[in-house]
């Protein structure tokens, strides 16, 4: 059963046998993204202790420069993040994502 409430503000629908609805307010986050000059990580699929490291030394709107020359494609994650494979794409690659910061 739908009641409809009429206020000076607003015209609603609500449905009177259902839980009441709380809505978060909306914050504009913005999704990371590779910079130049920092330095990003992961940590290895197979080996917790092994961690691989690159450096950004500039970037373009779809690659990234590492500091030892490599030529990396940026892809987008599911989570906005991006993302890098330095090694390649294979099952066990190393995804580093622009949200680990190395902080020296």
């Amino acid at each position: 059963m739908l009641t409809i409430i009429k206020t000076a503000e607003t015209v609603a629908a609500i449905n009177i046998n259902a839980a009441p609805i709380v809505a978060a307010p909306v914050v504009a986050e913005q999704n990371p993204t590779f910079e130049a000059g920092k330095t990003y990580w992961t940590r290895s699929v197979c080996d917790s202790d092994c961690i691989f490291k690159i450096s950004v030394e500039r970037r373009t709107a779809k690659t990234l420069i590492t500091t030892q020359g490599k030529r990396l494609k940026v892809y987008a994650g599911y989570d906005g993040a991006e993302y890098v494979m330095p090694h390649g794409r294979y099952s066990m690659a190393a995804i580093i994502s622009a949200d680990k910061v190395l902080i020296a």
